[in-house]
């Protein structure tokens, strides 16, 4: 893709950070062998316009690792088919698409330029919302169902 075609990124600060993770399974999945499958995170690495090699240097996979071990709430979802996963701080991960059954819920919380980047490249649905907000702000946990399956992914809000 030719960079005149790619989308400016105007991500910067704790929102940058998003690009690092990003870059990193984008970088796995396209090895050959790569521990991890994930063409949405190709997609939109390929489609941003940023030098993510300059700022981040040559990715390691830890992130792809990690993301890989967290994809196995698979298996918490055949238990829990229509359970809703909550990620804070997850940024331009793609997990919900990767381990997608066709009736879970996720909610994706992050700060407003994040979502409005997310929203360019994985827009919302009934089953897969965005909230625009700190996750330090407690009023988004009050749009959370009570229901008892829920699982909370923290991979975002943790480095």
């Amino acid at each position: 893709m030719d960079s005149v075609s790619k989308d400016p990124c105007k991500l910067n600060g704790v929102s940058e950070t998003t690009l690092w993770t990003l870059y990193d399974r984008a970088c796995e999945a396209r090895r050959a062998g790569g521990i991890l499958i994930d063409p949405h995170g190709v997609r939109i690495c390929d489609a941003i316009d940023y030098d993510f090699e300059r700022h981040f240097g040559e990715p390691v996979g830890s992130f792809a690792a990690r993301a890989a071990q967290i994809d196995q709430l698979k298996q918490w979802l055949e238990r829990h088919p229509d359970g809703l996963i909550v990620s804070p701080g997850e940024g331009l991960e793609t997990q919900a698409h990767r381990v997608d059954n066709g009736r879970m819920r996720w909610l994706t919380v992050d700060l407003p330029a994040v979502i409005a980047l997310r929203e360019h490249f994985l827009p919302s649905s009934e089953r897969m919302r965005h909230v625009a907000a700190s996750v330090f702000e407690p009023g988004w946990i009050e749009g959370i169902d009570p229901s008892p399956d829920v699982f909370i992914v923290v991979q975002g809000l943790f480095m």
